[in-house]
């Protein structure tokens, strides 16, 4: 496999890994912007605006871009974080060229046609109102608002009912102009392919992007905090955690080491211990997102009302014991989990693909297989309870709580359980 990196003269960098062994070629557009970067009153554009993409551009409408991809079998899709949003379509490899340019045509000549917009907003308020619906997701938005408390990275991804319903288009074309813009941009493509053929297509797709000066971002600041709500579910479910690390932390491997240990599997220390041992949830397990400059760990567990009582103790018992002892086996079982994963990314071109844009953004390289490899194996123990100390330290419990809650403890005891 071959990895290249060419900037084209507008600061658009194309960056491309040859797979000549598969048939296919994704390419994928990452933008430096997200939903924390969106202002007073944009509040759900970013992704608003994803969900704009291939419904008409000044030379193709929605349902011709739709044809375009089905006549050549390929596949497109976006989607948008906190931090970056992302555009990608997987073709055929003789149809990589055509994908840059369909990329190139959806972010520089889209329309956003009055119809078009008024059709995706109906689709997201619809989305928004079936993530009311599930307990697990407004649980998990409720911990993400503790734990970022009155910030961009506090609120959801989605924004709420009223600001979508406000959004305008020449609000989503004020969004694009601010941070939009080639240098704040990364094309990136895996599979078959030529690297002299992509950049010469991107070239010619991307020619019409205007410069932007790019998002102001504020800093993230942790806080801490909770946010719980009695509702009519059969189960109360939780998510309780901490202040995470960045991407560009040097225990960022570590950490996700760390969650496979404790709740990353069907082997892990909660779901054995919470699950096989005490019967205390169906559904548990934990999660590190990680973000430019800050990050969250949690923990999530949906059990029965009368239960909640006994779960958090043994939670917590479960999360102090990392600082304590972790042991070669459970260590090199999760190690192989983490290959493993890599290895199956690997082979996967829209993997790939997104490993090149989102290295490319936060890091300004591209962290290839044997290095990611080599950081995960030269983990050891004593890493990970360091990691496990750091991540208890770094500011107070977050938890978000939702459903039949009466027999939760209040946050002040929960806290101290946690507490080193």
């Amino acid at each position: 496999m071959t990895y290249r990196l060419t900037t084209l003269p507008s600061g658009l960098r194309v960056a491309t890994e040859e797979m000549p062994s598969v048939a296919t070629v994704t390419a994928m557009v990452t933008v430096d912007t997200g939903s924390r970067d969106e202002l007073e009153g944009e509040y759900g554009i970013a992704h608003l605006l994803e969900h704009m993409a291939f419904k008409g551009t000044a030379t193709m409408t929605a349902r011709q871009l739709a044809e375009a991809f089905d006549e050549i079998g390929g596949q497109n899709n976006a989607y948008t974080s906190a931090d970056q949003t992302s555009y990608y379509a997987k073709v055929m490899a003789q149809d990589g060229p055509l994908a840059v340019r369909i990329l190139g045509d959806i972010l520089t000549h889209s329309t956003f046609d009055a119809e078009e917009l008024e059709r995706e907003r109906s689709v997201i308020l619809q989305e928004i109102a079936m993530h009311e619906d599930m307990p697990e997701e407004k649980v998990g938005e409720f911990f993400q608002e503790s734990a970022f408390r009155d910030q961009p990275l506090g609120r959801s991804i989605l924004g709420t009912t009223d600001s979508v319903s406000r959004i305008t288009r020449a609000q989503i074309l004020t969004y694009m102009r601010r941070g939009y813009g080639p240098q704040h941009m990364v094309l990136s493509i895996a599979g078959k392919l030529s690297h002299d053929e992509m950049v010469d297509a991107a070239a010619e797709a991307f020619a019409d992007l205007p410069s932007s000066a790019g998002p102001s971002r504020d800093a993230a600041v942790y806080t801490g905090g909770e946010k719980r709500q009695e509702a009519d579910f059969e189960q109360a479910h939780l998510v309780m955690g901490f202040a995470g690390l960045p991407h560009q932390d040097e225990d960022f491997y570590a950490l996700q080491m760390l969650n496979t240990i404790l709740g990353g599997g069907i082997s892990s220390r909660l779901f054995q211990e919470v699950r096989e041992l005490r019967g205390l949830a169906y559904n548990i397990h934990s999660f590190a997102y990680s973000f430019t400059d800050s990050g969250t760990f949690g923990i999530y567990a949906a059990t029965a009302p009368e239960q909640v009582s006994e779960l958090v103790p043994v939670v917590a018992e479960q999360v102090l014991s990392l600082t304590q002892q972790i042991n070669e086996a459970e260590l090199n079982r999760a190690k192989k989990q983490q290959l493993a994963g890599l290895a199956m990314a690997r082979e996967s071109t829209t993997a790939l693909a997104e490993w090149m844009g989102r290295h490319l953004l936060e890091y300004g390289d591209y962290r290839q297989m044997d290095d990611l490899v080599q950081r995960v194996v030269s983990l050891t123990p004593e890493d990970i309870q360091r990691t496990a100390r750091r991540l208890l330290s770094m500011g107070p419990l977050s938890l978000g709580a939702l459903g039949p809650i009466t027999h939760l403890e209040d946050y002040e005891t929960m806290k101290a359980r946690f507490s080193l």
